[in-house]
């Protein structure tokens, strides 16, 4: 039987229980906007490259803009200044295109894109220890799904990288901190 003092307990812990749900979804959100902000900080020119090049190589145009009249006079106004749809658009279509492809083709380029990773290895100067103490040898997808992407039967999905450097406007790979 249900009495006021259960139904309470009960409203009680849901409320406790989302109250957790959203402080941790708060910590996630904080812990992207740093983690974007960084990005931007280090690498925002080669990843608006990357962003430009795959548009072009994919034929992603940009959304049709509106026409205003201001004062008189027509205006051409874009209508996705940010690039929020268009980029999802690309997301969209390089997704698709890397589920469709050929599981083996996709290991190949993930196996040669972690062995130009591995040559380009600070080496370790004598005294230091070979593997760094903060993960940073091992794929950010799986530092970020933890034990997860190792029980999962499928790889953790993990954002393409230029490593030759083709994006750069000096022509000399560029790493990013970990």
């Amino acid at each position: 039987m249900i009495t006021k003092k259960n139904r309470t307990s009960k409203v009680e812990e849901l409320r406790r229980q989302l109250e957790e749900a959203e402080k941790a979804e708060r910590a996630r959100d904080k812990a992207e906007g740093l983690a974007l902000r960084r990005a931007k900080k280090a690498a925002g020119d080669n990843h608006t490259r990357l962003a430009l090049s795959l548009y072009d190589l994919l034929g992603v145009e940009p959304e049709q803009p509106t026409i205003r009249v201001i004062d008189g006079e027509r205006k051409t106004v874009a209508v996705d200044k940010d690039e929020s749809l268009r980029s999802q658009r690309l997301f969209d279509m390089v997704e698709e295109i890397v589920e469709k492809a050929d599981p083996s083709l996709v290991e190949r380029l993930k196996r040669a894109d972690n062995q130009g990773r591995n040559e380009r290895k600070p080496k370790a100067k004598k005294g230091e220890d070979e593997k760094p103490k903060n993960g940073a040898d091992e794929p950010k997808a799986q530092r970020a799904a933890g034990v997860a992407a190792s029980s999962s039967s499928q790889p953790a999905p993990t954002a393409p990288s230029p490593t030759n450097g083709q994006l750069q406007e000096s022509g000399t790979p560029h790493h990013q901190p970990a």
